[in-house]
């Protein structure tokens, strides 16, 4: 594969998930979503922010990696537009990709028997989307490593407002602008540095939605020995630097070595992973 470059995403890349997310929310029969590895919360805004990284799913083959495949024929990926429970004890984990429609013909890689099973001799693949400045991600084992799995790292940047291009412009108007104008004589008294701004059209005039590119591309095995492994009830901590700074705070750790709390990893150059005496320490759980 050439070079890794991002794509541009517009609006009718993402259409149909925009559509099928929409829907997800109205089936919720409760006011809120809650999350299948957090206690929180979503309303529909929120579980928009959550499902929208699934829009990596298709776009990544169908931009990057199908587009690199010298093939004459037509293929596609097949997306998974079903609604189910996706606990492993209800549905149980269907893979991201369900298979690809070659010159027409689909070709299925999981099926559904009560549960999700992979089709027979068909590779698993899971797509692992990073979003903005997202510097870790965790994974629950899913059972990759008794699975043809495959890995695929993708690095998706929305614009802030990517839901804009799909709000109604005859509704979301002008006439609405001069509306919601503040009288500036009766509640500015002062404002030299211009810090208080008013209301402004909003800016329709650009359906780019932002842009993805591959960060990876490996099997569950390679990943999983790369990967800090957390034992059931241990979660992950990570520090993205240290600085030197002046304190006046006492604690019991300012006269320990930080080296006694972090070893150096075995799997990634330059990097320190905390050790189980930090664990014990602060009784990390």
């Amino acid at each position: 594969m050439k070079e890794k470059k991002s794509e541009k995403i517009t609006k009718d890349d993402i259409i149909e998930r925009v559509f099928f997310i929409a829907k997800l929310v109205q089936n919720q029969n409760s006011t809120t979503m809650s999350g299948a590895l957090t206690s929180k919360s979503d309303s529909m805004g929120g579980i928009f922010d959550r499902f929208i990284n699934t829009i990596s799913d298709s776009l990544v083959f169908e931009k990057i990696i199908l587009p690199n495949i010298k093939t004459k024929k037509e293929v596609h990926v097949i997306n998974d537009y079903y609604y189910y429970n996706p606990n492993k004890s209800v549905s149980g984990i269907a893979p991201d990709i369900f298979g690809i429609t070659v010159d027409g013909k689909q070709i299925r890689f999981t099926k559904f028997n009560n549960k999700w099973e992979a089709e027979k001799g068909m590779p698993q693949i899971e797509i692992k989307t990073f979003k903005a400045k997202d510097q870790m991600i965790s994974l629950r084992d899913q059972g990759y490593s008794k699975k043809m799995k495959y890995m695929i790292f993708v690095d998706l940047e929305l614009r802030i407002d990517y839901l804009v291009p799909f709000l109604d412009k005859k509704i979301l108007n002008n006439s609405l602008v001069e509306r919601m104008q503040m009288d500036n004589t009766i509640f500015i008294e002062n404002d030299k540095k211009s810090k208080i701004k008013k209301v402004e059209p909003i800016d329709y005039s650009s359906n780019d939605i932002g842009t993805l590119k591959i960060i990876a591309i490996t099997n569950a095995k390679d990943f999983i020995k790369q990967a800090t492994l957390c034992d059931e009830k241990i979660s992950v901590r990570r520090m993205k630097e240290i600085k030197v700074r002046k304190t006046n705070v006492k604690s019991g750790l300012l006269h320990d070595k930080l080296s006694e709390y972090a070893n150096k990893s075995i799997r990634v150059k330059k990097l320190y992973e905390f050790n189980d005496k930090w664990r014990k320490k602060f009784k990390i759980r």
